[in-house]
């Protein structure tokens, strides 16, 4: 693999989550749903921490009353069941208060793990911000919905127009392809310089529409950086484009096949 341009793709849960948090009166005997969790050393009325929940799959709680057994009484204010709950340490995760910022790249979250994880995209979906960084790679989010302006490729290119390569720093396909086209033109001493751009995910996370997207602005930004092109070349780099997005037609069929649920995929575009 060549660069560093990578996107990861995120099917949307849907809010739909398998842990269910302990019911005050419910049976704390059950088997903990974690192997890992919170030292009850470092709990005291009042800390903060990550309890599961049937239907967020984690809620932000309290601490209230220190038990026996590893049981802690734990105030949870946005549950939508039981707001006082007796959840197990090990069902625990410890929390930090930078959990609780929207993080546009989640490496500047301190003692991440999967429930800030989950909860600052889930909070970023919400908001129409289906992207986000975690460093070099992408998470997307498919929206299951056509959002405004969102794939506006002059638009993205006029901003990009001014900003160098440490300022690309927004959350999307486009920065993606953006820092993989440039990094691709530093060629020297006629050495080519190709980059590759993985996108993965489960099925129906949105990795046609994402391999779509990255295509076309490349084949624009391919036609744009010859200013100067004749009118029969910017014609040949239109119909290069149409070819390029065309032939993912045929790709997908072969993608979505029932026996082919796990095919990869290379696609080798040369601008």
């Amino acid at each position: 693999m060549f660069g560093r341009s990578k996107v990861l793709e995120k099917k949307s849960s849907g809010g739909k989550g398998a842990l269910g948090a302990k019911k005050a009166t419910g049976d704390v005997s059950r088997k903990a749903v974690q192997a890992i969790g919170v030292d009850p050393a470092l709990l005291q009325i009042g800390t903060k921490v990550w309890v599961p929940d049937s239907k967020e799959l984690w809620r932000v709680g309290e601490v209230t009353a220190l038990g026996e057994n590893g049981v802690v009484d734990v105030f949870v204010p946005e549950s939508l069941e039981e707001k006082h709950q007796q959840v197990f340490t090990t069902e625990m995760l410890g929390f930090d208060p930078s959990h609780l910022l929207d993080h546009a790249d989640i490496a500047q979250m301190n003692n991440m793990h999967e429930a800030p994880l989950l909860n600052v995209l889930h909070r970023r979906y919400l908001k129409d911000a289906i992207y986000t960084f975690t460093t070099d790679i992408l998470i997307s989010v498919n929206p299951y919905k056509l959002i405004p302006l969102l794939y506006d490729v002059t638009g993205f290119m006029e901003n990009f127009k001014s900003q160098m390569d440490c300022e690309l720093k927004k959350p999307h396909l486009f920065t993606i392809a953006e820092k993989a086209y440039r990094d691709m033109r530093t060629a020297r001493n006629g050495q080519t310089n190709p980059q590759s751009i993985i996108v993965s995910g489960e099925s129906g996370a949105g990795k046609t529409e994402a391999s779509k997207h990255i295509m076309k602005y490349l084949a624009v930004a391919s036609k744009q950086a010859e200013g100067s092109t004749p009118k029969h070349d910017a014609s040949l780099h239109e119909k290069i484009e149409e070819c390029v997005l065309l032939s993912n037609h045929v790709l997908e069929s072969f993608g979505n096949a029932k026996v082919c649920t796990c095919i990869g995929l290379l696609i080798n575009i040369e601008l």
